[in-house]
C-alpha cells in the first residue's frame, strides 16, 4: 500500500561492523510507538522472529509476519509502525558492502546487482525450520570470542550466504531469472554510468532490434518501462554522488543525463520524498547520526 508521508529524519551509521568482523546483529523488540523514518549507511537485512508489524519503505507500507525477511539497501528509506497492541520482535543484521558483494557473487554473479538495482526492496520468506537454523547459527556467532576474529568472520560469511540463498531461491526472484542473453546485456548497460548518462539511445545502440520491440520485451520482463528503469538507476547513482563527492547538484544532474535541475529535483523527491539538497544535508550533518 502506498504511503506518501514517508520521509527520512535520520541517517544511521554503521556502529556494529569492522574490517575484521564485517557482520553485526541484534534483536529488536518492537514496543515503541514512535515512527522515525531513516536511511542506513550500510546494508541491513532483517527477519521477523515473532508477531507482526507494519513496515514502511520507500513510500509503501506492508504488514510483515513471522518468517518474512527483507533486504534493505543504503538508499532505502524505512521505519516500523506497531500494529495496535501487537508484539513483534525481529532480528536485524548489519552487513558491510564488501562482504555482501563477495558472498553474493560467490552464489550467483548477478545476485549483487539484482539486490542493489532492484526497483523494489528484495524480500523472501523463511520457513520455521529455516528460521530456527538461522537463529541457532546467530546464537553461536554472537557467543564467539572477539579474540579470534578470523573464525568469527568465517562464520559471518556462512550466515550471510544462508541469508542470500533464501533470496536466490525465492519465488519472486526466480520469476525474472531466465532472461535472453541479449536482455542480460541490455540490463548491464543500464548500470554503467556512461551509458546511463547517454540515455536510452546510447543503451540500446548495440542491439539489432527495433525500439518498439525492445520496449515491449522490457515491459514484459521488468513490469515497468525502460524510461522508468533508467530514471531509477540514475537516482541510485545520484545518492552515491551526493554522499561521496563535493559536486554541485547542477553538476550531478548533468553527469547523470537529466535534462534540467528542476527535472532532477522532481524525480529525486518523488523517489525519496526529500530533495537532493535535503538528502545531502542529512548524510553530512553530524547531529543527524545516531
Amino acid at each position: 500500500m502506498k504511503n506518501k508521508q514517508l520521509k527520512p529524519e535520520w541517517i544511521i551509521p554503521d556502529y556494529m561492523t569492522s574490517e575484521s568482523i564485517p557482520l553485526g546483529t541484534k534483536i529488536t523488540d518492537q514496543y515503541d510507538t514512535s515512527v522515525y523514518y531513516h536511511i542506513h549507511e550500510y546494508f541491513e537485512f532483517f527477519y521477523v522472529l515473532e508477531g507482526k508489524i507494519e513496515h514502511l519503505v520507500n513510500g509503501y507500507s506492508e504488514i510483515l509476519h513471522t518468517g518474512d525477511i527483507v533486504y534493505l539497501r543504503p538508499q532505502d528509506i524505512h521505519t516500523f509502525k506497531k500494529i495496535d497492541n501487537t508484539y513483534c520482535s525481529h532480528r536485524d543484521i548489519i552487513v558491510s558492502q564488501k562482504l555482501l558483494e563477495k558472498c553474493a557473487k560467490t552464489i550467483d554473479f548477478n545476485l549483487y546487482n539484482t539486490i542493489t538495482n532492484s526497483l523494489t526492496v528484495p524480500k523472501a520468506k523463511l520457513s520455521l525450520d529455516e528460521l530456527n537454523v538461522l537463529e541457532h547459527k546467530f546464537t553461536y556467532f554472537t557467543g564467539m570470542s572477539m579474540d579470534n576474529p578470523t573464525a568469527k568472520s568465517a562464520i559471518a560469511t556462512v550466515i550471510l550466504i544462508d541469508l542470500l540463498s533464501c533470496l536466490l531461491f525465492s519465488k519472486d526472484l526466480n520469476q525474472v531469472k531466465n532472461y535472453p542473453a541479449w536482455f542480460e546485456e541490455l540490463l548491464s548497460r543500464f548500470n554503467m554510468l556512461s551509458y546511463a548518462k547517454g540515455g536510452l539511445e546510447e543503451i540500446i545502440k548495440p542491439f539489432h532490434y527495433n525500439l518498439s520491440y525492445i520496449c515491449r520485451v522490457f515491459k514484459k520482463y521488468m513490469g515497468i518501462t525502460m524510461s522508468q528503469h533508467l530514471c531509477a538507476i540514475r537516482l541510485q547513482h545520484a545518492t552515491i554522488l551526493l554522499k561521496t563527492t563535493n559536486k554541485t547538484i547542477a553538476e550531478i544532474s548533468n553527469d547523470l543525463g537529466f535534462s534540467s535541475i528542476s527535472h532532477f529535483n522532481k524525480h529525486f523527491k518523488n523517489r525519496f520524498r526529500i530533495t537532493p539538497k535535503e538528502y545531502r544535508k542529512l548524510t553530512t550533518r553530524d547531529n543527524a547520526l545516531l
